[in-house]
């Protein structure tokens, strides 16, 4: 039997007359010094053959194997832009041995695909410690992953060596040996993927539409993670991936518990879902389509003030339209209602402002506790003093008071060392602190509290 090494498809290559069945008028693409530009895996190696100014890719195998016909019919007929229009080539290639002689061999051949690895443009960001970058290769991936979760086909082996990110940023899938698709439903899988990116319970039999769920969440989570800390590929990283599936099953993973702290700290409560779904002891995730639509959303309608209500489910909140119908997942600990378009929610114990998207609007981690907008400005507290930030998340009044009320017609009941006053817009005591108990200001009129005596106030401070 021939043996099938890189250096074996390397001599046909480059002597490749009376050596391919179908295959003429090609050159091999080389690079600067002559040698034949490769892309190599576990079980292959890719060439790129040029017809004139049409680029090919032709895959030949390593270890005797002879591709399925059965999947790269059903590839190259879908019209799915994930899938490259590949098909088998048999018995197209010939291989020589060591003793001179050599055998035929199927190869599949297919347009070539423009673009880098995720692997290198991951390791590239990495060293420069490039965190935008990082930012968008993450959202990249996620826009493709929600796509492949909504074809009738699943990968099976995904990886940052099996995607490619084109010229224009955007990722695709390459290598479906180990693809599903629904004519193989109750078999068994011919391969299971890569053990780094795959759920530990994860063997032959399990091979249905959701084989990808786990590798989907384990790399979201880890270049969402990476984007925030580059630093934790050095940190954690073991076998070239930053995460351990079998750590994280067990729950025994330090990076996913530093991932958590990252995206809580920053209200990512889609990434907390996911690293909540990786600790899943099954290889099926039938929540990720949901979380993969908070992270990659589809145009979503506009809610008011009261249009959306709190709801509550298994101790967490979230909102539901009018109807009834989940808008933002329960996901928070604490969450206030919406008031100006934002609602203060906690979430893993960090507190932010939201959208009625359920995206985070303004980080609120630096702060102990946070009120509703009134007038442009809510109250926040850091530190054990009380202060005001504007909706861009500013501080614009300092925090200096020990406790704060909500604007209402331009002042805030404040109370300070000396007792409860008003202030104004810039921060200035409107009237004295000199009320032991004071509300907020309701039609011209506040009602207080001195010395045992409740009395109603006008906006100049005096009695009416």
């Amino acid at each position: 039997m021939t043996l099938l090494t890189i250096n074996g498809y390397l001599d046909t290559l480059n002597n490749p007359d009376g050596l391919f069945r179908s295959l003429t008028g090609f050159t091999v693409r080389r690079d600067l010094y002559g040698a034949c530009e490769i892309r190599s895996g576990n079980n292959s190696v890719v060439f790129r053959l040029d017809f004139g100014s049409r680029p090919f890719m032709l895959k030949c195998y390593t270890r005797h194997k002879r591709p399925s016909p059965a999947l790269y019919d059903y590839v190259a007929r879908s019209r799915s832009p994930l899938l490259t229009a590949a098909r088998i080539l048999p018995q197209e290639i010939w291989v020589f041995d060591y003793n001179g002689g050599g055998s035929w061999h199927d190869v599949v051949f297919a347009p070539w695909v423009e673009g880098r690895h995720l692997s290198t443009h991951l390791h590239e960001a990495l060293r420069r410690n490039d965190r935008e970058a990082l930012a968008r290769l993450a959202r990249s991936f996620d826009r493709m992953a929600r796509h492949l979760l909504g074809e009738e086909f699943a990968h099976g082996d995904l990886k940052p060596d099996n995607l490619i990110v084109t010229p224009a940023g955007e990722m695709k899938p390459v290598d479906y040996d180990a693809l599903f698709i629904p004519s193989l439903a109750g078999t068994y899988a011919a391969e299971t993927g890569t053990p780094g990116y795959n759920h530990p319970a994860r063997d032959a039999r399990f091979f249905d539409k959701h084989i990808d769920d786990y590798a989907v969440a384990l790399l979201s989570v880890t270049l969402h993670a990476l984007s925030l800390d580059p630093g934790m590929y050095d940190r954690y990283s073991t076998g070239g991936t930053l995460f351990s599936p079998p750590q994280i099953v067990t729950g025994d993973s330090p990076a996913l518990e530093h991932a958590r702290s990252l995206f809580a700290g920053r209200g990512m409560h889609a990434q907390l879902r996911l690293c909540r779904l990786l600790e899943s002891q099954s290889p099926a995730l039938p929540d990720l389509g949901a979380v993969l639509e908070q992270l990659v959303p589809e145009r979503k309608p506009s809610y008011s003030d009261g249009d959306l209500l709190l709801t509550e489910r298994n101790g967490l909140w979230g909102y539901a339209d009018r109807q009834g119908r989940t808008v933002i997942e329960p996901v928070f600990s604490r969450a206030g209602e919406f008031s100006e378009g934002l609602a203060a929610v906690v979430l893993h114990g960090c507190r932010h402002y939201i959208d009625t998207t359920g995206q985070v609007a303004i980080n609120g981690s630096r702060y102990s506790s946070l009120k509703s907008f009134s007038e442009g400005m809510a109250a926040v507290c850091r530190d054990g003093a009380w202060g005001y930030i504007d909706r861009n998340g500013r501080e614009v009044i300092a925090p200096a008071f020990v406790t704060a009320l909500s604007f209402h017609e331009g002042m805030a009941a404040v109370e300070t060392g000396q007792g409860w006053g008003y202030i104004g817009q810039s921060g200035l005591l409107r009237i004295d602190a000199r009320f032991d108990r004071a509300r907020s200001f309701r039609d011209g009129t506040a009602t207080v509290e001195k010395e045992g005596r409740i009395m109603k106030i006008d906006i100049f401070g005096e009695p009416v």
